[in-house]
């Protein structure tokens, strides 16, 4: 690992290293990769975990027990080059929950957290490479974007909403919360979520 990072510092201007290497910038680069990984993990658990619970009908001596709808709707989508992660997000794409577009952002930020998690060193001493801002920020909208839908499909079949009138659009889950909380720490500007802002397709309908 001495080596790699010795070689990677070799071909940078010296100034541009020096500026990367200032505590601060090292902090706020590990913040950065930590908020990455903290996306992603977020998104997955709303997509692997909660597309699965969708079709939890109970339990027994074995563990929890699944509608076979779950096999037949998201794991037959499973084939040897994409995995349980694609197969749910095809199942969100059908359920409207969410677009293509979104594929593709999934797809970005994913390559990205790969390469934040296997070669972390390179994003704090190698100023050729940063994490995107770009991808934390739309990051937020996907969250936001799920919670509504998991949250809608709450408000429709709990009792506990019988007789009440929810605002859909104002649903805010904790994942949306915790990523926004942990995004204003590491000083990127929040504007408020507003779903009429998304393209019409990546909206439930």
């Amino acid at each position: 690992m001495v080596e790699n990072v010795e070689m990677m510092t070799q071909k940078w201007d010296p100034e541009r290293l020096q500026f990367k290497l200032l505590p601060e910038n090292v902090a706020a680069n590990l913040m950065r990769a930590a908020t990455m990984l903290t996306a992603w993990e977020l998104i997955h658990s709303d997509i692997v975990t909660a597309v699965k619970d969708f079709y939890l009908i109970g339990f027994n001596e074995n563990g929890y027990t699944y509608d076979e709808g779950y096999q037949h709707k998201v794991l037959a989508r499973v084939t040897k080059d994409s995995g349980i992660f694609d197969a749910s997000v095809a199942w969100l794409v059908e359920n409207e929950a969410l677009g293509e577009s979104d594929v593709e952002l999934l797809r970005a930020l994913r390559a990205q957290r790969n390469d934040v998690a296997h070669e972390l060193a390179k994003y704090i001493v190698d100023p050729g490479h940063e994490v995107s801002l770009d991808l934390l920020t739309e990051a937020r909208e996907i969250i936001a974007r799920l919670g509504r839908f998991w949250g809608q499909i709450e408000v429709d079949i709990s009792p506990d909403f019988d007789d009440r009138e929810v605002d859909v659009d104002g649903i805010r889950s904790g994942a949306s919360l915790l990523y926004d909380y942990v995004l204003s720490l590491v000083s990127i500007p929040l504007d408020p979520i507003d779903p009429e802002s998304a393209e019409p397709n990546d909206l439930p309908g």
